[in-house]
Parts: structure tokens; C-alpha cells; sequence
């Protein structure tokens, strides 16, 4: 016979006073909890990004993910410029060797010493051969990492949807479109000539990215204090590189205080950058979560 327990509906028993056979034995718990706003709340062991970057199997598929993205990335970009840009192709006649110097120097730029473009019969040699050379290519793949590393970080923050990588990529495009109409304007008012053009002019704005990355790397293993120190040398690496890299390439029309003119253009572009780094940075960073809508007592 069902035994029927005492109380409302008996002790540990339904309606009906019948005692569940499950009774007694661990309930499965479930991988998160509900929040007091209905927001399910993962547990800490899901790890921070300290200690999901310092885990061997973890920084191992990110090495293979990395690499494979690469390839994949240069492999589709190749396909679509000789496609659809076959004049861009040489901004992207890169090789290994190339790509490791060139974000060398635009790390470490104090060490560098011969910054003069190099050319054959009056056209510039591509990337591979001139690590002086402007390239898409590292500027494409930054922009590409720089998204998803931003994904990466709104995701540890609880705050990441998919319609964020495509606000941040129009957002970037913003940004870069603006410099790009700025520094034109710049050379315009100063009555400057250039030997660079449009794709010249979009590589040297966009190397900025390889320092916002390092930025974000550096906020996920070290926290606010690392994310200074990165900005600091970062921005201060970026505007050398990019006051050595165009002095060569601007000359004044005006001949008084020709050297004057072109010295505003290249410190106007050389603020420009870490001013740029910080603004698209700091939002990531800094972000703290909303306090919650509900307070409890901390007498309950």
C-alpha cells in the first residue's frame, strides 16, 4: 500500500500524499543559475580570460585556430582582390618573413634605420621585397582579429550578440573613413604633395590596429595597469613609425618654411593615431556592469 505521510501533502510526498521514488538521492544540478532578473548566471569556474589563456589545451587550439585563420584569411583575400581589385594585388604580395618584420617594426620602430622605399624603374617594389613598402595585408588580418578579440572580451562580460561584431566593423570603417578624410584635408590646407595613394593612405591608418590588439591582449592577461603600459608604448611605437614612414613621402609646394608645413601634417597624423587606439579601446576596457535592478537586504 502507498504509506501517506504527515503535513500538508506529507513529508517529502505530492498531493496525494505518495512519496516520490526518487526520494532521498542528488538531483541533478543544472550548469547555471537563474539570476533575480531572469538572466541566467554562470558559475565562476567557467574561468576568467586569465585562466582560459593559460591553459596548455586551450592555448594550443587557439595557436591552430590562429594559424588556420590566417591561411584561410589570406587564401579568400587573394581570391577576391585578383577578382575583384586586381590593382590592390600588390598590396598583398606578402610572405611570412615580411608580415614578422613589419609588425617588428611597427612595435619596436626605434631600431629600425633605413626607412626610404625602395624602387624599380620609378614604381615601388611590392611588400615582400620592400619591408618599407605599404601592404593591406596586415591591416586586413588586424582588423579581422581585432573584431573578434573584441567579441572575445564582451563575451567574458556577459554582454555579447551577434548584431556586435557588425556595429564594431561599421563603427571601425567609420573611423578609418574620417582619418582617411582628415589627413587628405590636412595635405590639401598645407598645400602638401604625396606620393601616396588611396591604398597607401588607408594601410598607414590601419596599422593602428596591430596596437589596439596588443592593447586588448594586454588588459585580458594583466588587467587595467597592463593596458596602460600597452597604450603607452603602443601609441607612442605608432606615431614614430608613422612620422618616419610618410616624412619621406610628403613635400611641400610652398617653398618658405616648406620643412614647417609637412612637419604640422606628419604631427597632426602622429596625434591622431593614439588618440584613435584610446577611443576604440577604452570602451572595452572600462566596461562595468549595470547594477542589478534588485537590492536585497543584507538582513535576509
Amino acid at each position: 500500500m502507498a504509506s501517506y505521510s504527515q503535513g500538508p501533502y506529507g513529508s517529502g510526498g505530492n498531493q496525494y500524499g505518495i512519496s516520490s521514488p526518487l526520494e532521498g538521492q542528488a538531483q541533478p544540478q543544472p550548469p547555471y543559475s537563474e539570476s533575480s532578473a531572469g538572466v541566467p548566471s554562470f558559475p565562476a569556474t567557467f574561468g576568467t580570460a586569465q585562466s582560459l589563456l593559460s591553459n596548455p589545451m586551450v592555448a594550443g587550439a587557439a595557436v591552430q585556430y590562429g594559424q588556420g585563420l590566417v591561411n584561410m584569411g589570406q587564401s579568400y583575400i587573394d581570391q577576391t582582390v585578383s577578382r575583384f581589385a586586381p590593382g590592390l594585388k600588390r598590396y598583398f604580395a606578402v610572405d611570412t618573413s615580411y608580415v614578422l618584420k613589419k609588425l617588428q617594426i611597427i612595435l619596436f620602430p626605434y631600431t629600425h634605420r633605413d626607412w626610404s622605399p625602395q624602387y624599380s624603374d620609378s614604381r615601388p617594389l611590392e611588400p615582400r621585397l620592400d619591408i618599407n613598402a605599404p601592404d593591406l595585408y596586415i591591416p586586413a588580418m588586424s582588423l579581422m582579429t581585432y573584431l573578434l578579440l573584441s567579441g572575445y572580451v564582451m563575451g567574458t562580460q556577459q554582454r555579447f550578440t551577434p548584431e556586435d561584431l557588425g556595429i564594431n566593423a561599421s563603427s571601425l570603417l567609420a573611423w578609418l573613413t574620417f582619418e582617411i578624410i582628415i589627413v587628405w584635408v590636412a595635405l590639401f590646407l598645407f598645400k602638401i604633395t604625396s606620393h601616396l595613394s588611396l591604398s597607401d593612405t588607408i594601410a598607414y591608418c590601419s596599422y593602428k590596429y596591430v596596437s589596439m590588439i596588443v592593447c586588448i591582449v594586454a588588459s585580458l592577461l594583466g588587467g587595467t595597469t597592463a593596458y596602460y603600459i600597452a597604450l603607452a608604448w603602443t601609441t607612442a611605437a605608432i606615431a614614430f613609425f608613422e612620422v618616419r614612414s610618410l616624412r619621406l613621402r610628403l613635400h611641400s609646394d610652398v617653398v618658405d618654411g616648406a620643412n614647417r608645413m609637412r612637419n604640422y601634417v606628419l604631427l597632426l597624423i602622429a596625434l591622431v593615431q593614439p588618440l584613435m587606439v584610446l577611443w576604440l579601446t577604452w570602451s572595452l576596457v572600462s566596461y562595468q556592469p549595470p547594477p542589478s535592478p534588485f537590492h536585497w537586504p543584507d538582513n535576509l
